[in-house]
């Protein structure tokens, strides 16, 4: 929808950002008006090739009806409103290192493809110990069959045994571990320190499934040091491989659903080689009960070639520089624990999949910026929040999905400082949980899907606040109705109370400032199609309550309290709207139901 808008509006764009100043008194930042292609036109796959990945749910859809309302309520033309420019510290997000109360449930059941996440269904025949001591590191175990080089307290095995475990503890700043096999490996770090000044601080090539174990109550650091690449120069001084050429943008469907089939991205290569913190070739499972905290200084924190799981239990801590947090070739699982990615200085995404991205529970918790481009989780085909609290913010997309954006449940909070909350270049499905999305000015969006090419944001459940310059409608197919307001003047110290016949049905606090028109999304199982509803407003009187300033239940009688900003006499479906109309050419009148 935004991209419709931005041609139409560049004047007036120009206009505003000279005169908008921000709550610091700084003009804002103007945003890159002409792209290389649509950023992330992506197909939208279900499974690939990870077992047990749910990507086809679609939270009570049985196939997405397509062609979305075409246009969309938001932002007022005259007055164009831009979300107050700042860092992405504004949002509260802080990172949380204790460990949660969770169980682990094993699968053993070998006909279960998710059997192969858990190390305890395999049996290891050689145990290795490896003890760093500053500048060099003391190899015990049968190391028979093993080919061992050290230099210092460098190491690298090259095994063609099955199923190897490497036990490793002490200190080093100067150490690292290569190993290379086509069998499973077990790594358990037991309490070490270890800093690799020549790459990567533990990195596993071959064939084999890596599965590192955190022992309950361990602590272990690792981190790896920048190493510069000479750039390489082609006929006349031309660089070589600085970029990534276009892809053309193609069409399928797949169980009734139209999906965009490649990736139309440009990407400045990196002027690092080093992969990683920890890399693996193969499938990468965190487990166990401890802590481990990863410092990266080049292309990632922690990546995988492969797939990557987190299981319950552990606390991961990811911080980079330079690069990324967490990058994978495959899926990403995160099944439960603690995740913390910090890229707020390295200017990169916090979680990239180059497949798909499903979340089960635990804590996951993103912070990225603050350069355009920095995204905070990101998959370049489905991407699933089953459970679990997931809370992000970034300076560009907060959650973005190459494909179907599902949300089923959990507690969700995404923030953008200059960009969209929730991004979808498909569908965006919510059909359960607690949603909190605040998206950039216009003509960005708290929840963005791709209407615009027949997709739409379906809503059959859950409890969402979404807050932008804009938003997408929500699509007809939609089982729980929705209000889209657009609103003057949206503050830090607001409160916006949405009251039904028997008083509050919802209540937030905005967590940001915007200048001139805002929209704001409500939606909730308690709202009834064909009650009628007010919108209240009024200064806040003490720090926001609830989830990230959002308070939902049961009506509260009583009189309400603040002005009255707009009011739906009939709620309808999929939504109503009211205020100001958006510049979208093709959007319904004020008041007037999106069906």
């Amino acid at each position: 929808m935004k991209h419709i808008i931005a041609t139409a509006a560049v004047c007036l764009l120009s206009f505003a950002l000279s005169q908008a100043q921000d709550n610091t008194g700084r003009q804002p930042e103007t945003r890159q008006q002409q792209q290389e292609g649509q950023r992330h036109n992506m197909q939208n796959r279900q499974n690939g090739g990870f077992p047990g990945f749910p990507g086809g749910q679609n939270g009570g859809f049985p196939g997405f009806p397509g062609g979305g309302f075409p246009g969309g309520p938001g932002g007022g033309f005259p007055g164009m409103m831009f979300g107050a420019m700042g860092n992405i510290d504004q949002f509260g997000v802080e990172f949380d290192d204790t460990p949660l109360k969770e169980e682990d449930h094993i699968v053993t059941d070998r006909n279960d493809s998710t059997s192969l996440y858990f190390v305890e269904n395999l049996e290891f025949d050689t145990t290795i110990r490896i003890r760093f001591e500053g500048t060099s590191a003391e190899v015990s175990g049968n190391t028979e069959g093993l080919e061992v080089k050290q230099d210092g307290a460098h190491l690298s095995v090259h095994t063609k045994k099955h199923n190897v475990e490497y036990i490793l503890s002490g200190k080093s700043t100067d150490g690292s571990l290569q190993v290379r096999s086509d069998h499973a490996v077990k790594l358990v770090l037991e309490n070490v320190d270890l800093t690799s000044q020549r790459g990567e601080a533990i990195a596993v090539s071959g064939k084999a499934d890596v599965y590192v174990v955190l022992p309950k109550g361990s602590s272990s650091r690792l981190e790896d040091k920048f190493r510069e690449v000479p750039e390489q120069k082609g006929p006349f001084g031309m660089p070589i491989g600085s970029a990534r050429k276009n892809e053309p943008t193609t069409y399928e469907t797949v169980n009734g659903m139209r999906m965009k089939k490649s990736e139309n991205r440009s990407e400045k290569a990196t002027e690092s080689s080093v992969e990683g913190v920890l890399t693996s070739k193969g499938m990468l499972c965190l487990s166990g009960g401890g802590t481990l905290k990863v410092k990266g200084h080049n292309k990632n924190g922690l990546k995988s070639k492969s797939h990557m799981v987190f299981r319950p239990g552990n606390v991961v801590h990811v911080e980079t520089t330079q690069g990324k947090g967490i990058g994978a070739k495959g899926d990403i699982r995160i099944l439960g624990g603690v995740l913390n990615v910090d890229c707020s200085t390295s200017g990169k995404d916090g979680i990239r999949s180059d497949e798909c991205i499903y979340i089960r529970g635990g804590r996951t918790t993103v912070k990225s910026g603050n350069i355009e481009g920095s995204e905070g989780i990101e998959a370049k085909y489905n991407l699933v929040i089953d459970g679990g609290l997931v809370e992000v913010a970034s300076f560009d997309d907060a959650i973005n999905s190459g494909g179907n954006l599902i949300i089923n449940g959990g507690e969700i909070f995404a923030a953008a400082v200059h960009n969209d909350a929730l991004d979808s270049n498909s569908n965006l499905v919510v059909s359960g949980g607690t949603v909190v999305a605040l998206g950039g000015g216009m003509p960005e969006c708290g929840m963005d899907s791709a209407e615009e090419e027949g997709f739409g944001v379906y809503v059959s459940g859950g409890t969402i606040l979404a807050m932008g310059g804009m938003t997408s409608p929500c699509a007809k197919g939609s089982t729980q109705p929705s209000i889209i307001c657009g609103v003057e003047g949206i503050d830090s110290a607001m409160v916006y109370s949405l009251a039904g016949k028997d008083g509050v049905v919802m209540q937030a606090t905005s967590l940001r400032n915007y200048r001139g028109m805002g929209t704001l999304l409500f939606s909730s199982p308690l709202l009834k199609a064909g009650e009628s509803y007010t919108l209240f407003k009024k200064k806040a009187e003490s720090p926001a309550a609830g989830f990230h300033g959002l308070t939902s239940g049961p009506a509260k009688s009583g009189k309400q309290e603040g002005e009255v900003v707009e009011t739906i006499e009939s709620l309808e479906l999929p939504y109503s709207q009211a205020g100001r109309q958006s510049i979208m050419m093709m959007g319904p009148p004020p008041g007037m139901s999106g069906k």
